[in-house]
């Protein structure tokens, strides 16, 4: 089985459009239990994968060198090796690591 590789921007453009989908869905009252939220929350986690983790930390550096692990974690409070873990695919971060790496690094912005 043949899959096509995203661009680490196109990764990210469509995990960005997966998040704000949810959020969406969450505002609007569509989900009537906390259940029915988590159920949306694991369908938007499974999407992350080691290259999305990679892509947003290039993402966030904007043109520059790449930004280090160290300092990708830093802006979440998470140590190099959690960070290292999820590129290398050890551990998945959270929906709420990934969005709070995305605010914190200026990818994603409150509208």
């Amino acid at each position: 089985m043949s899959t096509k590789t995203q661009t680490p921007a196109k990764l990210v453009e469509s995990f960005i459009t997966k998040v704000r989908a949810l959020e969406a869905r969450r505002d609007s009252g569509e989900f009537k239990d906390a259940k029915a939220f988590t159920r949306a929350v694991s369908l938007v986690e499974e999407s992350i994968t080691p290259d999305l983790v990679y892509a947003l930390r290039s993402e966030a550096s904007a043109g520059e060198s790449i930004m280090l692990q160290r300092e990708a974690a830093a802006l979440i409070f998470k140590s190099e090796k959690s960070w290292n873990s999820w590129e290398r695919g050890g551990r998945t971060p959270s929906l709420g690591d990934l969005s709070h790496f995305m605010l914190a690094s200026g990818i994603l912005t409150n509208q």
